[in-house]
Parts: C-alpha cells; structure tokens; sequence
C-alpha cells in the first residue's frame, strides 16, 4: 500500500497543471490507515510536492515492543510485518 500510495501522489504532481492545480502545493490526507499512509509518505518525503497532510484518527507509531500476540498490538505485528524489525520503518 505504501508503494502505491507514492505512486498515486507521484501521477497526482504531474499531472496537477493539467486540471488547473499546482504541482508544486499537493495536500494529502486520509482517514485511519490512509491517514497512517499519508503522514508516512509526507514524513518520509516520499513525494516532494506534498506540502500538507491532515491524517485523521490513525497511529503514528507501530513500534510496541514486546507484547502479547493475541493484543491489538500484537497483531499489528502478526499481519502487518513479515519481521518485527519493520515496525520502525513502518512508523511515521
């Protein structure tokens, strides 16, 4: 989703001027996990153009720690990573 994400707002800057936007002033937002995914692709500066994000009720930070697997938080590492290591990478 990350990766598509980058590619989404990637089409969206080249392609702003041809709708009357400016390529130069993109503002992206999302709700829960698109939210997660915005604030991760701006913070990461993943797309230049971004100057804003609004994320509305989403986590920011994925790093738990060593938690019960059956918890909320454990699953975020049961079904989310391939290894716990990614909760870093994955964090806004």
């Amino acid at each position: 989703p990350y990766v598509d994400v980058c590619t989404a707002l990637r089409l969206v800057a080249e392609r702003a001027s041809s709708f009357g936007g400016d390529p130069r002033r993109v503002v992206v937002g999302g709700h829960s996990a698109g939210g997660h995914l915005a604030a991760l692709a701006t913070l990461k500066r993943a797309i230049p153009a971004v100057r804003a994000c609004f994320p509305v009720s989403c986590s920011f930070d994925l790093q738990y720690g060593d938690v019960p697997p059956d918890s909320n938080e454990g699953r975020v590492y049961r079904y989310l990573f391939a290894r716990r290591e990614q909760d870093r990478e994955a964090s806004p």
